[in-house]
């Protein structure tokens, strides 16, 4: 390798690489310009460390004591590479042209606002794109690849500005890792760090750049494996993570209220508990996302989300985990009506061995009946309805008094009395006799038609007592006929019930003494066994491993997938709670 004034470092993030590590480095070191490489060792669990160790002594290796991730382990190089004018990271499983690095050093020469740059990226068949740069699909945040799985034509490959590229190799300005200050650690284990830092650097006013001059191979031996349960969780965690701090408030709203559509859709089990684990996870962070996005997007009015939005896209996520967590329960086969998930205990197995009876008491004891049938009550008679016989002698009371008479003059006065009276008589006669004969007319016929209503309302109410004495007759034979029913019904039933109870009791009888059967027949099974095994020790012995062997295996898978499953809601649950527990410590802060 030639002298080059431009001090570059490579870092590498290494886990379990072992495979690739190695045809790594050597790209590495026939490189046209002079590198420095850092390899950082994530806490491989195979030979990775010892391979750099031992053939590339020139390599800084850096070995962290636990697991840390891939942000992390970067950032640890990045660290270590503070000096340099341009910093490249890079995959354990990439290969580079020799020309890779140094092109990437004159794109920063030819494009002086570039912060930020990317490689032409190909499949190890050397022939097919895999990244030509990258794009966001809206609004769930999904990262598309230009190019990938086209033919490679670098004749119609141009340099161009892209939203990101992707961190299996990405070339950082000094400039730009001063600003940037490395992968955000809050956002994911080892999805979207990438893409954070490239929307960073924009708002930073950093180009983000695509360079097809500079090509290297990538064969995609990642360390997670595909679609198990972690890399889903890692992928939906940083996916939502970046909506939260990147996109603009009408497209930060469209992911939230997609986010529910998407859980209640999801085609798989690790996805959906995945989902509903990233929404917890940053739901009981949101307060951090929030402060990250006033940050990045100090100077952009437009990016500011207000806090209806917020409110909104609170809620929104909140409805998406509920729908991720109905639909594990839909692949569980496990009900979902509002109550909280149990997670199973510690007890011993759910069922036991077939043993025979212990007494004959216990045999021979009766079934008890767990229904009690009772007939319907015959229903009342109908209540009596008043007739109009009342309306009738009160009608006939009156009649008497319907015709007003004149009034008849007396007097109490002795031997005059009767001189009295007449004068009386004469006197009324003359002076308001025909006044009052008028009104007394009037009086009658006004009495006269009022008893023509009454008595036309009493032969109303009489066919309204005939009528409803009637219904009540036919309510209540209907009545009668349906309890008689019912009753007859009930009766059958009982009937039905005892014959089914004497049938299961015969039944049981009769299992019971099957069991016995079996259970001698098991014995005889056993004392012969016991008589092979006397006779062919080896054979036995060795049939009894294989069958031993075969039930741990299936026992072995079963409690895998037992404890994975209980895992997976133990670990959503735990979420929950850390949901709560931060949700109540606001409330505390607010109070």
């Amino acid at each position: 390798m030639s002298d080059n004034p431009v001090r570059v470092a490579v870092v590498i993030p290494v886990f379990n690489g072992s495979g690739f590590i190695g045809d790594c480095l050597e790209s590495v070191r026939a490189q046209s310009v002079a590198c420095s490489v850092i390899a950082v060792d994530d806490a491989s669990t195979d030979d990775s460390a010892a391979l750099i160790a031992q053939r590339f002594p020139d390599v800084a290796l850096m070995r962290n004591p636990i697991n840390l991730g891939f942000a992390a382990t970067v950032n640890l190089g990045l660290q270590r590479a503070n000096d340099a004018d341009f910093v490249f990271v890079l995959n354990q499983d990439t290969v580079l042209d020799q020309a890779c690095i140094a092109r990437l050093i004159d794109a920063f020469g030819a494009l002086p606002g570039a912060g930020v740059m990317g490689c032409k990226i190909l499949y190890p068949d050397g022939k097919t794109v895999q990244h030509r740069g990258g794009w966001l699909r809206r609004p769930g945040a999904f990262g598309e690849h230009f190019g990938r799985g086209e033919p490679e034509s670098a004749g119609q490959d141009t340099p161009r500005e892209v939203e990101f590229v992707t961190g299996a190799a990405i070339m950082l300005s000094r400039a730009a890792l001063q600003i940037l200050g490395g992968l955000d650690t809050r956002l994911s284990t080892a999805y979207f760090e990438d893409t954070d830092l490239c929307f960073r650097a924009r708002a930073a006013g950093l180009g983000v750049w695509y360079w097809p001059g500079a090509q290297l191979t990538h064969f995609e031996g990642s360390s997670i494996p595909k679609f198990s349960y972690q890399q889903h969780v890692y992928f939906h965690t940083g996916r939502t993570g970046f909506a939260l701090r990147h996109w603009p408030p009408e497209d930060l709203v469209a992911f939230a209220r997609g986010e529910q559509e998407a859980s209640a859709g999801s085609g798989s089990l690790d996805d959906v508990l995945a989902r509903s684990r990233a929404y917890l996870t940053h739901l009981s962070n949101l307060s951090e996302a929030r402060r990250a996005r006033d940050q990045i997007y100090a100077v952009a009015p437009n990016m500011r989300a207000s806090e209806s939005i917020w409110a909104e896209v609170t809620q929104r996520l909140l409805d998406a985990r509920e729908s991720a967590l109905k639909r594990a329960c839909e692949f569980l086969e496990i009900p979902s009506a509002g109550q909280p998930i149990e997670l199973p205990g510690e007890a011993g197995p759910a069922t036991e061995p077939i043993r025979r009876p212990a007494t004959a008491a216990a045999q021979d004891a009766p079934v008890q009946p767990r229904l009690q049938l009772h007939p319907l009550p015959a229903p009342p008679a109908p209540r009596a309805v008043p007739g109009s016989e009342a309306a009738d002698s009160a009608l006939a009371a009156l009649e008497p008094g319907l015709r007003l008479r004149e009034y008849a003059f007396t007097s109490r006065v002795p031997v005059l009395g009767s001189l009295i009276a007449g004068f009386r008589h004469a006197w009324h006669s003359i002076s308001g006799r025909w006044a009052l004969q008028h009104l007394a007319r009037q009086q009658s016929d006004v009495n006269q038609r009022i008893a023509g209503v009454l008595r036309g309302l009493a032969a109303g109410l009489t066919r309204l007592e005939r009528a409803h004495a009637e219904q009540a007759s036919a309510q209540a034979d209907a009545i009668r006929g349906l309890a008689d029913a019912v009753n007859r019904q009930t009766a059958e039933l009982a009937d039905a019930l005892d014959a089914q109870g004497a049938t299961q009791a015969t039944e049981s009888a009769a299992l019971r003494a099957s069991l016995a059967a079996l259970a001698e027949t098991s014995d005889a099974f056993g004392e012969a066994l016991a008589k092979q095994r006397r006779d062919t020790s080896h054979t036995a012995v060795a049939l009894t491993a294989q069958l031993n062997g075969r039930l741990n295996s299936i026992s072995a898978q079963l409690a895998s997938q037992q404890a994975r499953y209980d895992a997976l809601f133990r670990e959503a649950t735990r979420h929950e709670n850390d949901l709560i527990r931060n949700i109540m410590r606001g409330r505390g802060a607010a109070e």
